[in-house]
């Protein structure tokens, strides 16, 4: 019984060493790699960077904190009352406090960011019909145009009109021409057509980069906060690691 005991405190202590080494190594030098990274990511490449290394950090804290705190906890309670150290509980209770600080805060913050990426994006899927369906543009009709544009009812007059060289006045031909006019018509309603669909594309291009503006910026706060959490949880499973050690380095000299 005695040995069992002692090979559980060594395997708590070596996982809070693990532990406490992973989450120095990504609290230091992770985030700020992200945090370097962000104004020229994308929101879609910063929100896949910063969910595979929170879901990482995740499951590195919840496995090995739950393995080290239960370890301790089951050996003080298995052990004869005068090997019960304290040590056992100091060791353990950073750990749980860490492990509730990650699930009741910090998860917060990153639920928060990432779900903010999806806002922006915006929740509305477009519809494939409408992306391949064109769309049908109805022209103004030839005859409303040229009688609402003096330009062009000017244009098929002088069309119309022929110098004569027996009186040198000018006599209406037949309607000839109104192709022609109205053909110019139709070509200046399509320019206009075409700027209107350009500076529509130009809009929505320039509310994302301000979208993108306003996300990163509130993103770097976040993540400097997020930081901020995982430098106190890595404290807090250092200190247990360090009591752990000290104590089992008291029992194997005791």
């Amino acid at each position: 019984m005695g040995t069992c005991l002692k090979v559980t405190k060594v395997i708590g202590t070596t996982t809070l060493g693990i532990l406490a080494g992973s989450l120095t190594l990504q609290t230091f030098s992770i985030f700020p790699y992200l945090s370097d990274i962000l104004p020229f990511t994308k929101k879609n490449d910063f929100q896949d960077n910063l969910n595979t290394l929170t879901s990482n950090i995740h499951k590195l804290i919840y496995s090995l904190g739950s393995i080290s705190s239960s370890l301790f906890l089951l050996t003080f309670f298995k052990s004869p009352k005068r090997l019960r150290h304290p040590y056992l509980l100091y060791a353990s209770i950073p750990v749980q406090f860490a492990l509730g600080y990650l699930f009741f805060k910090t998860n917060l913050l990153e639920s928060k960011l990432l779900s903010s990426i999806e806002t922006d994006l915006g929740s509305k899927t477009p519809d494939p019909n409408e992306l391949i369906k064109p769309q049908n543009v109805e022209k103004p009709k030839s005859s409303d145009a040229v009688k609402s544009n003096p330009q062009v009812s000017q244009l098929k007059r002088e069309l119309r009109e022929e110098p004569s060289h027996l009186d040198k006045s000018g006599f209406l031909k037949p309607d000839i021409n109104d192709s022609a006019a109205e053909k110019v018509e139709e070509e200046s309603n399509e320019h206009e057509h075409e700027n209107e669909n350009e500076n529509n594309d130009d809009s929505p291009t320039i509310e994302k980069e301000v979208e993108n503006s306003i996300y990163k910026a509130d993103a770097e706060t976040t993540l400097k906060k997020i930081k901020a959490d995982y430098t106190l949880i890595t404290s807090l499973v250092s200190l247990s690691f360090i009591l752990s050690a000290i104590g089992i380095h008291g029992d194997i000299r005791g």
